[in-house]
């Protein structure tokens, strides 16, 4: 069967195929970097529907965090993503992050001259760079490019300006809000004209202020951020629309998210009265449906997991004496018809390369008549109370 499009790591998806290519890449006979043949398997990969999701903007992410690029490799793949972007005239708030404003700021102008500088050297050291284009960096590469825009460069002046305002009216707010100073409250006499502060008296009071002042240090006991467990159900309620919707669907397979309950209808009954053996048909749908359900299941390594069969039967037992005979004899009946199925599925050949986590996932319950199919008219419907139903357990470990 193939594979998963996705990859589950700790509780959050990422594209199978991206992470394979830079887990092949580190693992040949290079220095474990990611070099620029590898990054030209990763671009493929990553425009290869035209499009790029927000799973592999997202897996893209979490490559740069956890795989080491050299530095031509890493510029390279970061220009050729910016290009196929604007070809495609997409924005970056496609992917999850909000575009800023076109701005050109003094400390972005220092970048690039210093860039600049230094773009002869050619460095094989690895670098981080965000995969999200933002309209600062499509400034900075401008300005690097020689194409600077007549009205970036007004800005640029213009913040030459506005920068002292900000620092004189920063060092003002500090003599005033420094610790130590007295706040009056409000009253009548503070309503009083105030003797005008000459020029010489606010210059002093500036110089005073920029003077180090000794604070008593109080010591903060450091504590780890505490981090929220993922929504597990959430996550594998998600992945089964997504990955075996369409399957379910087909087969006539409903799935009740509220108690992730897998529920198999039929128009007849799925076992005879009185026998354990299920119709060629349920084994068909068990057949499709089964193997893709693991193969889901199975990526959710932090979370127990139990798949439960659920057997069920009508109220009908030929020969009983009363309700309560016809009940007990029908409980051991549905307990069979679940575990007959259990072993059934766990048989598949698909599921040899996960027995060893079958073995602790699979359970099986008989219910009896207590959960009948009832007819439109009220009434109990005998034939197809006969069947078989499958939930799904997620309990997080501790």
């Amino acid at each position: 069967m193939a594979k998963s499009y996705y990859k589950t790591i700790k509780g959050i998806r990422y594209d199978r195929h991206m992470i394979e290519v830079a887990e092949e890449a580190v693992s040949g006979q290079g220095d474990g970097r990611i070099s620029m043949d590898d990054a030209q398997k990763l671009f493929e990969s990553i425009i290869d529907g035209n499009r790029v999701t927000e799973v592999e903007n997202r897996t893209l992410e979490y490559l740069r965090e956890n795989f080491r690029f050299t530095k031509p490799a890493d510029e390279w793949l970061t220009q050729e993503l910016e290009k196929w972007w604007l070809e495609k005239g997409i924005s970056p708030d496609k992917f999850g992050k909000k575009e800023k404003p076109e701005t050109t700021s003094i400390e972005h102008l220092s970048k690039v001259q210093e860039k600049d500088t230094d773009s002869s050297q050619v460095s094989s050291e690895p670098v981080k760079r965000s995969p999200a284009v933002s309209a600062d960096q499509t400034v900075i590469k401008d300005v690097y490019q020689g194409q600077e825009t007549a009205g970036n460069k007004s800005k640029a002046s213009a913040l030459k300006f506005i920068i002292p305002i900000f620092l004189l009216i920063a060092i003002i707010a500090f003599y005033i809000l420094r610790p130590g100073a007295v706040i009056k409250e409000a009253s009548l006499v503070d309503l009083e004209p105030k003797p005008e502060v000459s020029d010489q008296e606010v210059n002093k009071s500036l110089v005073e202020s920029k003077e180090p002042k000794s604070q008593p240090q109080t010591k903060v006991p450091e504590t780890a951020p505490i981090e929220s467990p993922p929504d597990y159900r959430t996550l594998i309620i998600q992945t089964l629309e997504e990955d075996l919707g369409d399957r379910l669907l087909a087969n006539q397979v409903q799935f009740d998210k509220e108690t992730l309950m897998l529920m198999f209808h039929s128009p007849v009954s799925h076992y005879k009265s009185g026998s354990s053996n299920m119709d060629l048909d349920l084994k068909n749908v068990l057949t499709s449906v089964f193997p893709g359900l693991v193969e889901i299941l199975v990526t959710f390594d932090q979370a127990k997991i139990e798949i439960i069969f659920h057997g069920h039967s009508s109220s009908k037992w030929i020969g009983a004496k009363n309700q309560d005979e016809a009940y007990q004899k029908n409980l051991k009946l549905s307990e069979v018809r679940a575990n007959t199925t259990l072993e059934y599925c766990r048989g598949l050949p698909e599921m040899d390369k996960y027995s060893e986590w079958l073995a602790g996932q699979l359970k099986s319950v008989g219910h009896s008549s207590s959960k009948p199919v009832m007819s439109d008219d009220g009434k109990e419907d005998q034939d197809r109370s006969r069947r078989i139903t499958l939930s799904i357990g997620v309990n997080e470990r501790k």
